[in-house]
């Protein structure tokens, strides 16, 4: 009994918490848990080449959502966030120009609501 009341309080830090929408869920920036950072850092689980933009990932319910630029679309992805493994994808042409020619992505994060997702592209154009 001890053994398995001491394996389930280290599982419990694996745990995420949702991050549906920029700063979080309270729109704060704050996570409040306790956060275990090693010296060494933590090993990456997956990586992904992603296009430009601003626009933070997002997270529920196991899915991350990644809004960015690829050659002239703008590109919603949904991945596992586990494996990065792409679920779906959501694309829709974009002209737009950066006045600086600095980056021409969504500066946005996407939004979840339920089972939905909101995008504010850097054109204007609201998915």
């Amino acid at each position: 009994m001890r053994k398995a009341t001491l394996l389930l309080l280290l599982a419990v830090p694996l745990f995420a918490q949702d991050w549906p929408q920029f700063l979080g869920p309270t729109r704060d920036g704050v996570y409040p848990a306790a956060l275990l950072w090693p010296t060494s850092g933590h090993p990456a689980l997956w990586k992904k080449d992603v296009g430009q933009g601003f626009a933070a990932p997002v997270v529920s319910n196991g899915h991350l959502i990644l809004f960015h630029r690829i050659a002239n679309k703008e590109t919603v992805d949904c991945l596992d966030a586990s494996t990065g493994r792409r679920l779906w994808s959501f694309d829709y042409p974009t002209n737009y120009r950066d006045d600086f020619g600095f980056d021409e992505g969504p500066r946005a994060a996407p939004a979840i609501s339920g089972n939905r997702v909101y995008t504010f592209g850097a054109e204007g154009l609201l998915h």
